[in-house]
């Protein structure tokens, strides 16, 4: 019996040493921090003004240097998306108080860079250091067509102009 004790304290033993071996693996933890976007608008506005309604079609345009400026500002030689989109215009607003026709427009805008670089929605963009930020400037013009026998009113819509990183 005693023989027995010994053979199964040395196996219990010899058990517990390689239950008592360790491994381990490291891991890389990282974090980059940037300064976030900001977006503001300058100068300009994207008012074509009045129209007159003369039974002609036509096509009226706002040059992006003579439109609205929009500015944006974030971490310095980054890339940026920008994205934007057509724009309907509708006259429901002037209709509530005056009698008429809806009607719709649809406005195409036409967005450049500082040195007129044209630029779609999609597009990567970096942003130019200017001391400790980075920054670009967008001008935005555009076209609307307005058909021989377009309803008449006030004609209003959002344009909108999304950054990310």
């Amino acid at each position: 019996m005693l023989r027995y004790l010994q053979i199964l304290f040395i196996l219990l033993f010899s058990l517990n040493s390689y239950a008592q071996s360790i491994g381990y693996q490291t891991g890389t933890a990282s974090a980059n921090l940037i300064l976030p976007l900001s977006i503001e608008t300058g100068i300009g506005d994207l008012d074509f003004g009045e129209i007159i309604v003369n039974g002609t079609s036509s096509r009226e345009r706002i040059l992006p240097k003579n439109g609205k400026e929009f500015i944006v500002k974030g971490e310095a030689s980054r890339n940026i998306t920008v994205i934007f989109n057509d724009v309907e215009l509708t006259n429901h607003l002037w209709l509530s108080n005056n009698s008429g026709e809806n009607g719709k427009l649809v406005f195409v805008p036409d967005v450049v860079l500082e040195n007129s670089q044209s630029v779609e929605s999609g597009d990567n963009v970096i942003l130019k250091p200017n001391g400790l930020i980075g920054e670009v400037k967008f001008h935005v013009g555009g076209i609307i067509d307005v058909d021989a026998t377009q309803p008449l009113g006030d004609y209003e819509g959002v344009f909108v102009i999304s950054v990310f990183y």
